[in-house]
Formats: structure tokens, C-alpha cells, sequence
């Protein structure tokens, strides 16, 4: 019975472990299928729903390129002199990490506290300014609308309510970082600047924002001695550009500035990096932005990463790394050492015309321009605009704040002068009308113009209104009987009056034009302007686009179709039969066409006697006096010194070119700037010799630039020169008078040409020590001949 038992109880333990078995393995069946189902729908959800999703994070989020600039081209004079370079210098920078707005601020803080501490600031293009009043915006600009557009974008850009203030537009900006309330406004404004300067470059996780540029080795140690307290900011070097010349040829080098947003579509076409690329902004470096640059598509370089989903920095991938290539360098025809002497010379001179050096004071001379031409190539060899300024202030951490001192200062040091400050030329004029008097046949050479002091136009003219001759009015005698080199020796206004009024305006137009007096010059630097000499044709359509304006503004018609602008070109046709003083019949033509005779703001407009309908009307005596540089002519100085070159050349109107080259890295040239003539006048060759021998007399004895340019004659009796001086009277006050002077040498076989500009220098004669310091640096006399005493 005992084994009985025995066997039973095996059985039974033996179906006990079937059964178990059995579970077993219907649990791992089943396990195994409940696997299998998820890794199913992972894949499903990964191919089929997500698929696309996690294929673009895939190809775009891991392999990340980041653009490399290439250093920018040099600028060198044409003795291979450095005006503009490249230098390596340290920069701070800050990467985004998995940082809250709290904690970036602080990290900033910290940082501020280094460089403060060091002597280096920050990059601060923060349109907010802090000013002794409170919070202000500085837009860069003068121009109202530009200054309206660019608030409208940076408060859209920023989330910022339109009207709100420079104050209101901080706080949201202040709130948006989330800066502490306890944090004082000037430190706060200073974070606030940095984080809106991230925001601006885009702040990627994997490529860091420059926050601080040049900065001092004492601040590299500092911040990587506490680099554990400062997690985003790191140290780096990169290219920054360095003028070593400072204010010398700062208008011809120019400087570098951000993109603007008028800009950005051309410059993204060419494929730089809008958001930090830096282009020229003015000068050279703008003109010959495509040969400099490092920054644009073609010539950049690629380091490529490894990034996580997130877009953290994971590895460098040098493999696929492409080397960027540098700009193109650029050679000037500019003498930097003549430039020095230029800019040092002028500067001395109307320091002097101010004190009173050289007998009258000229309390009204704060500015003025210079130029030097080759007058055979159009090679532009010194160019001054004074007063200057240093083109590395616009680099670096401060440029954004030095840029706006510049556009502030009443003296306004950023306009170059010489190509975009246009003048009254004043007797300097006096060359074109004799040339344009001696080829129109209306004078020769040997012609004897009686000066008779009052030019009455054979008693035509009242005498009190009629003008006279400068010696008249100074001395009261006359020249007496005068050619045409003596004419332009004594500078005698009746001769040019008389020759001016026989000739006729047109003809005088005629050849101001072909001299290249009426168009700008050409030459390669951005923001020339046109110079202008006055004819009765200019002075109607002036007249014509005042009339037209102020007969638009008044109608106030939303859109300005054809037909009404027929119906006001014919309204102010009919204005301009009837004299401007003539209210009534303004007042009847108005009403009759455009039911406007009621507006009495537009009559008094049209018919006051200061508006541009009076000031515009030509006279008999318009017709005289423009014939020696006065009613409303405005030249620049670079047409002067050109139109000057083409006289003694023969009539070769020369393109003035300030680049001479442009060369590579290995010194390649790979352009070189070709002579170009304009236009041939083919000047009869005696006539030119008449206007040179009277412009040699000029700086001769008894010249009216004999005073300074005796005794240098005699310090230098191999040097001949050939000069004009021009005062240019601009109001009833004397000394407002424009001083202009013009200078070419050697006399028998001319080389370079010379124009001098100062407003408010009261008399040409006053501007011959420039010349005289030019002519002593461009032929070496100091060091090829000894000087007599």
C-alpha cells in the first residue's frame, strides 16, 4: 500500500510539471507576440506616421555647416603703403546652453564685470539709447522716413507695441530677457544690449555670438580662469579689420558697417551671411565691396559638425571642411606721404584764415577740401576732406556709439568734400568762360577789352544795380585796357562780363558741359553728386517743380493719375506767362483750372518773394555774373581740378580714377584701371597757351597769388606753376566768401592739378600755402634742390 502511494504521487507530479511547462511556455508565446505588436508599431510610427519627421531630423540636425569668412582684401597706396588691413584679435563670445533667461543673465553680468574691469566694452548696436533726458531711439540716420521705417521694423521685430516710447519699448525688452527690478537701469540697458545683439545673429546652440570684440589678454585669463562660472562663454580669435593710418585718406579708404536692411536682398543674393557679415559702407571699401570681400558666397569657407537633435555641438567633422578664400587686394593711385602733407597743410591754413594770419580774419572757416590729379591719366593722388575721422572708431565694441557722434556733429566729418560738398566757384570759373569765349570765336587771344570799372551793358543797367569789377569796388580804379592773359592775371570781372554777355549763355552752357561741369565726374567712389552751372533752363524747371509740388499737395488727390497730371503740367504753363508777384492772376488761373483760387496757402506760397518762383527768375545780370562763377553755380571740387586738367591738357576730359590695381595674395594683377578720356575738345593749341601764360602771371609778380607765391619762386627758381584764385561771394557778408584755388605745374609741360575749396575763407590767394606745400611734396624740391635763401 506504502509503494502504491509512492507511484501515485510521482504521476502526479509528473502531469504537474507538464502543466507547467505548458504555462511557461504559452507566457514566453505570449510575451514574445506582445514584442513583436510593439516593436511593430515602433516601426510603424517611425516609417509610417513620424517617418517624414524624424527623416528631416535625420539629414538636417545631425551634419551642420558653419560659414567661415575669408580675411578681407587690403587697401594699399600706391606705394604698397597698408591703408587697410586685417589683424587677428581675441573675442569674447557666447554659446546658447540649456541656460534659463535668469541664469544667462547672470552668466552676462559676470562677464560685463571682466571686461569693465579690463578696460574693453561690448558690442552695443542696441537702438535705445540712455541719454541725460532718459531713454531715447537712435536710428543712424538724418532722414525721417528711414528713421520711421526702422523703429516700425525693430518694434514688429520685438513683439513691441507701435506707439510705444524709447522708454516703453526698453521695459518690454527688459521683461521679454527677464532682467531683475533690482538691477540698476545703466546695467540692466547693458544686458538688455547684449541678449537683443544674440537675438539679432540668431543665436545658435552651435554656433556662438560675438559679444566682445578686441579685447585684452587680461580679460582672456580672467574669463577662462573662471570658465566653470561662465558656462556659454568662450574665447576665440578672428579677423578684425584695422586702419593704420587712422583719419589719413579716411574718406577715400571709407569703413565697415552691419548690413542694412535696404541692403539685404543684394547682399543675400551673393550669399553672405546677412546677420554678421560686415560690408563697406562708404569710400573704397563700399566701391570695391565685390573685390574685398571675404564674405560672400564664393569666397567662404565651411567647418561642418555633428550636432543632437536639439542642435548641441557634438563633434567637428574636418573631412568635409572647406577652406575659404581671401579677398582681392586693393592698390590706390593715392600718395599716402602727399596725402599726410595735404591734410596737415589744410588743416594749418584755415587755422590760420581764422586767426587772422593773413590780414583778414575768417571767422566762417571750419571746412575744406583738397585734390590732386595726374592731369594726363585722371590718377587721383591726394584727395582731403576736413574735418576727418578715424575709421577704427566704426570697429569694434564702441562703433555703433562712435558712428552716432559722427552723424550728430554739426561739422559733419563723415561727407568727403571733395566729390559730394558742391561751391560756388567763384573767378575759377573764369578758365572755362575764356575757353568757351576764345573756341566760340567771340574773342581772340590779342582782343583788348577796355575795363571801365561799372558794367553798365552800355548804359542799359542802373548803376546802382549794374555789377563791377573787383577792383572797382575795392579800390576804386579799373584795369584799364585787357587781353585774355591779362584778363585772368588781374582777374578782371569787366572782361569777363563783357565776353560772357557777347557770347551768349548757351554757348557758355555749351562749353561749361564739355569741360564736364554739368554731370558727375565718374570717378570710383560711391556718392558723388553733380555739379551744376546756372542757365535759365535749370532755373525753370526748379521753378516748375516747386509750382507742381505745392499745386499737388494742395489738391491732396489720393492717386495722381494721367489725366491729372496733364491738367496740372497745363495749369503750370499758364503760371509761368504771368509775373510771380502777380497774385490776382495766380489767383484767377487756379481757380479757372483746378478750383483751388480759394487756398490762400497756396497763393502766399507760390507768390511769396522768398519762395523758389522768385529766387528761380533770370535777369540780364544772372546772364553776366555767371560768367565769372557767381549767381548759382556749384561745382565740386573734383570737377574743378578735372575740368582744370582738361584746359591745360589740350581738352582731354580724364575719368578721375582713385584705384589704380587690384592683386591677389600672390600678387597676380588681376585688373589694372586703364586712362580714360571722356571726351576730346580738341582745344586750339594757342588758346591754350593764352589761358596757361595768363594763369602763370597769376602766381608771377603782380599776380593775384604773388604775395605767397614769391618768395617761394625764389626759394625754387626751376619750379614754374600756373594758378587761379577765385573768391565767391555767398551773402552780403564779406566774410562768408568762398576762398577756392586752383594751381597746375610744371607750366611748360604740365603734370598735376590742384583744387582748393574753403568756405568762409574770404579770398582765393589765402588757399596758396596748400598748393605751395602739394607742389614741394609731389617734386621733391626739398630734397633735389638745395633751397636759396
Amino acid at each position: 500500500m506504502k509503494n502504491a502511494n509512492l507511484k501515485l504521487s510521482k504521476k502526479e507530479e509528473e502531469k504537474k510539471q507538464r502543466k507547467a511547462l505548458k504555462w511557461r511556455y504559452t507566457a514566453f508565446v505570449m510575451a514574445f507576440i506582445v514584442m513583436f505588436s510593439a516593436l511593430l508599431y515602433r516601426l510603424a510610427d517611425l516609417q509610417i506616421v513620424n517617418g517624414a519627421d524624424y527623416l528631416h531630423q535625420s539629414e538636417t540636425n545631425k551634419m551642420r555647416p558653419i560659414k567661415i569668412e575669408a580675411p578681407r582684401g587690403k587697401i594699399l597706396d600706391r606705394n604698397m603703403q597698408v591703408m587697410a588691413a586685417n589683424e587677428r584679435r581675441y573675442v569674447v563670445e557666447m554659446y546658447r546652453h540649456n541656460l534659463i533667461d535668469e541664469a544667462i543673465n547672470d552668466v552676462l553680468t559676470k562677464t560685463l564685470a571682466i571686461l569693465e574691469k579690463n578696460g574693453d566694452g561690448f558690442i552695443d548696436n542696441l537702438p535705445i539709447v540712455l541719454t541725460n533726458k532718459g531713454f531715447a531711439f537712435n536710428w543712424d540716420t538724418d532722414d525721417a522716413e528711414k528713421a520711421k521705417a526702422k523703429e516700425a521694423k525693430f518694434k514688429n521685430d520685438n513683439n513691441i507695441e507701435a506707439s510705444a516710447s524709447a522708454e516703453e519699448a526698453f521695459k518690454a525688452l527688459r521683461e521679454k530677457y527677464k532682467i531683475p527690478e533690482d538691477m540698476d537701469v545703466q546695467q540692466a540697458r547693458k544686458i538688455v544690449a547684449i541678449r537683443y545683439e544674440m537675438s539679432q545673429s540668431g543665436y545658435k546652440r552651435y554656433i556662438p555670438t560675438p559679444i566682445a570684440i578686441n579685447v585684452s589678454q587680461k580679460t582672456v585669463f580672467e574669463i577662462e580662469e573662471h570658465s566653470v562660472e561662465l558656462p556659454g562663454v568662450n574665447i576665440s580669435t578672428q579677423y578684425v579689420r584695422q586702419y593704420p593710418m587712422g583719419q589719413t585718406a579716411a574718406h577715400v579708404v571709407g569703413y565697415l558697417g552691419k548690413i542694412s536692411e535696404e541692403e539685404k536682398d543684394k547682399y543675400e543674393a551673393k550669399g553672405y551671411d546677412i546677420s554678421k557679415a560686415l560690408v563697406g559702407k562708404s569710400g573704397i571699401e563700399k566701391s570695391m565691396e565685390d573685390q574685398l570681400t571675404g564674405s560672400s558666397g564664393d569666397r567662404l569657407g565651411e567647418r561642418w559638425v555633428m550636432t543632437d537633435v536639439v542642435g548641441r555641438l557634438i563633434k567637428e567633422l574636418p573631412d568635409k571642411a572647406k577652406d575659404p578664400k581671401s579677398g582681392n587686394n586693393v592698390v590706390l593711385n593715392i600718395d599716402a606721404e602727399l596725402q599726410k602733407v595735404a591734410e596737415q597743410s589744410l588743416k594749418n591754413t584755415i587755422d590760420a584764415i581764422r586767426n587772422g594770419k593773413y590780414n583778414k580774419p575768417g571767422p566762417y572757416a571750419d571746412d575744406g577740401a583738397a585734390v590732386v590729379m595726374n592731369v594726363n591719366t585722371g590718377e587721383v593722388l591726394a584727395m582731403v576732406s576736413y574735418p576727418s575721422y578715424d575709421p577704427n572708431g566704426m570697429v569694434g565694441n564702441n562703433a555703433a556709439k562712435y558712428f552716432r557722434q559722427l552723424i550728430s556733429d554739426e561739422s559733419n566729418p563723415l561727407l568727403n568734400r571733395v566729390i559730394t560738398g558742391a561751391y560756388t566757384p567763384g573767378s575759377t570759373f573764369k578758365i572755362a568762360t575764356a575757353v568757351a569765349a576764345l573756341q566760340e570765336g567771340v574773342v581772340t587771344p590779342n582782343t583788348i577789352i577796355v575795363d571801365k570799372g561799372l558794367y553798365t551793358l552800355n548804359d542799359t543797367l542802373n548803376p546802382k544795380d549794374a555789377p563791377a569789377c573787383w577792383y572797382w569796388n575795392d579800390h576804386g580804379k579799373t584795369h584799364g585796357p585787357e587781353d585774355v592773359r591779362d584778363a585772368i592775371k588781374d582777374s578782371c570781372n569787366y572782361y569777363f562780363f563783357e565776353v560772357t554777355n557777347r557770347m551768349g549763355i548757351d554757348n557758355l552752357y555749351k562749353w561749361a558741359d564739355r569741360l564736364g561741369l554739368t554731370r558727375p565726374t565718374g570717378i570710383d567712389l560711391p556718392g558723388e553728386i553733380s555739379s551744376f552751372v546756372d542757365n535759365p533752363g535749370r532755373r525753370e524747371a526748379a521753378t516748375r517743380t516747386f509750382i507742381t509740388n505745392n499745386i499737388k499737395k494742395a489738391l491732396n488727390v489720393e492717386e495722381m493719375n494721367a489725366e491729372w497730371e496733364q491738367r496740372i503740367n497745363a495749369t503750370v504753363d499758364k503760371l509761368l506767362k504771368v509775373k510771380y508777384y502777380d497774385k490776382t492772376s495766380v489767383r484767377a488761373i487756379l481757380d479757372e483750372d483746378l478750383h483751388l483760387g480759394d487756398d490762400n496757402t497756396l497763393v502766399d506760397t507760390l507768390t511769396s518773394s522768398r519762395g523758389t518762383w522768385a529766387t528761380q527768375q533770370w535777369s540780364i545780370i544772372d546772364h553776366i555774373i555767371t560768367g565769372i562763377g557767381q549767381a548759382q553755380t556749384m561745382l565740386t571740387p573734383i570737377a574743378i581740378v578735372r575740368y582744370i586738367s582738361a584746359v591745360v591738357n589740350g581738352g582731354k576730359v580724364m575719368t578721375p580714377h582713385v584705384v589704380k590695381q587690384v592683386v591677389d595674395n600672390n600678387g597676380t594683377v588681376i585688373e589694372t584701371i586703364q586712362p580714360e578720356v571722356q571726351d576730346d575738345l580738341k582745344l586750339d593749341p594757342a588758346y591754350v597757351e593764352a589761358i596757361k601764360a595768363g594763369m602763370h602771371s597769376v602766381t608771377e609778380e603782380g599776380g593775384t597769388a604773388s604775395s605767397f607765391f614769391g618768395q617761394f619762386l625764389k626759394q625754387y627758381p626751376s619750379m614754374s606753376v600756373g594758378g587761379k584764385t577765385g573768391t565767391a561771394q555767398t551773402s552780403n557778408d564779406p566774410k562768408k566768401s568762398n576762398a577756392v584755388f586752383v594751381a597746375f605745374a610744371p607750366y611748360e609741360k604740365p603734370e598735376i592739378a590742384i583744387a582748393i575749396v574753403v568756405p568762409g575763407g574770404r579770398s582765393g590767394s589765402y588757399l596758396s600755402p596748400v598748393a605751395i606745400d602739394i607742389l614741394k611734396t609731389y617734386f621733391k624740391l626739398d630734397r633735389t634742390e638745395e633751397a636759396k635763401p
